[in-house]
């Protein structure tokens, strides 16, 4: 993983965004559509909150309906955030310490969004380095030298990681567009 590996290079790009105004039934039918696990609610182009499928699940669970919801009802008003130009520590350590497993990364000029740092993002990446020989020792030096880390794999070539369509552990990743799939997704 290179040192100075910002937020931009690692960022999901992709995110999807709503309005406080919008009916919930819709916003969960969109999710569904999307495959996302949240939304980002904006009022034109600044974020005002973020709605995850937790939310929808506790407010599914207090017996409040959906029907006649909005997301301003249900959405958590915290929106963790990042500048896609800060070193990819940082984030690392917002992520750490935000109540939130997510943080929209916003344009370093403005607070428009621009995409979604994950827990995920930093696994594939740190597993992409590691599948490039990059290692780093106890300082977290970066060193070129992989030979202790082929030494430690063994003669087995895999190595288990996260897959980008899905989020599953697997050890039979392959790269497919641009992403590294699991069989099951790479099968779709």
């Amino acid at each position: 993983m290179d040192a100075e590996m910002t937020i931009r290079d690692v960022m999901s790009r992709g995110f999807v965004g709503v309005s406080e105004s919008d009916p919930l039934d819709a916003t969960i039918d969109l999710m569904l559509e999307e495959k996302a696990d949240c939304v980002v609610v904006l009022r034109g182009d600044e974020p005002v909150g973020m709605m995850t499928e937790r939310d929808v699940l506790a407010s599914v669970s207090e017996n409040r309906g959906t029907a006649d919801a909005t997301v301003a009802e249900v959405m958590s008003e915290a929106v963790p955030s990042v500048r896609s130009d800060r070193d990819l520590a940082v984030g690392i350590d917002r992520l750490a310490t935000a109540d939130s497993s997510r943080l929209v990364v916003t344009e370093n000029d403005s607070d428009e969004p621009v995409g979604l740092l994950t827990y995920r993002d930093v696994a594939t990446t740190v597993a992409h380095s590691l599948r490039s020989g990059s290692r780093y020792d106890e300082e977290g030096i970066s060193r070129t030298d992989t030979s202790d880390f082929e030494a430690e794999r063994g003669r087995d070539d895999t190595i288990q990681s996260i897959c980008e369509s899905c989020g599953a552990l697997s050890r039979s990743l392959s790269t497919v567009g641009g992403q590294l799939l699991c069989p099951n997704c790479r099968d779709i």
